[in-house]
């Protein structure tokens, strides 16, 4: 159930991509913004000073529940799905 879960946000998120305008850009941002916290802060008391982008994020189950390593590998396998994306825009390259 959970594997099929994942799957299907995965998929979600590839969808968005493809036909909502700024999917990528948001996403991509997001994500290397949430590694950056992980690499450089654990503190949640942070986040509104030094990565105002995750201050929408602060009470999320993802922020607050979640080890950071495993934040840092969920992020990196949605970039490298998203990254495909980015490839594939010739505007990009």
């Amino acid at each position: 159930m959970q594997e099929t879960t994942k799957a299907q946000a995965m998929q979600l998120i590839e969808r968005m991509c493809e036909h909502v305008d700024g999917t990528v850009y948001f996403v991509s941002t997001v994500l290397l913004e949430v590694i950056k916290y992980c690499l450089i802060s654990h503190e949640r008391t942070e986040i509104p000073e030094k990565f105002p982008l995750l201050n929408d994020f602060i009470e999320s189950a993802f922020i607050t529940k979640t080890d950071s390593q495993i934040k840092v590998e969920t992020c990196i396998l949605v970039l490298s799905n998203v990254g495909y994306f980015i490839a594939a825009r010739s505007d990009l390259k």
